[in-house]
């Protein structure tokens, strides 16, 4: 999808957040996983991977990003109350459900 696509998803409520992070943009590089750990991000992750309803996707380099994606959504589960087996257990059951997935390249 295109930014075009991401907007109207957002505009008709289909999404309820959109966040972006590039890395070849600006003298700083921002990574998916640095933007998951900022604390208001880290919050609302926490709330969105308490939701059972909730679909989550990442999308991004196939290289370190996925690995590196899932420890930012452990940190964010374990920031909202679970330990850390219970947050491995609750992303274990995202992707088994095909509510958390990764589109990587």
């Amino acid at each position: 999808l295109y930014a075009a696509e991401w907007q109207q998803l957002l505009s008709a409520g289909t999404l309820s957040d959109l966040h972006v992070a590039f890395s070849r943009q600006g003298k700083d590089k921002c990574y998916v996983q640095h933007l998951m750990r900022e604390p208001r991000l880290q919050r609302q992750i926490g709330r969105i991977l308490a939701d059972p309803q909730a679909h989550v996707y990442v999308c991004g380099s196939s290289n370190q990003m996925p690995r590196a994606v899932r420890a930012a959504l452990a940190a964010a589960a374990q920031h909202g109350g679970c330990t850390q087996e219970e947050a491995e257990t609750v992303i274990a059951r995202m992707e088994a459900d095909r509510r958390l997935q990764y589109e990587t390249w």
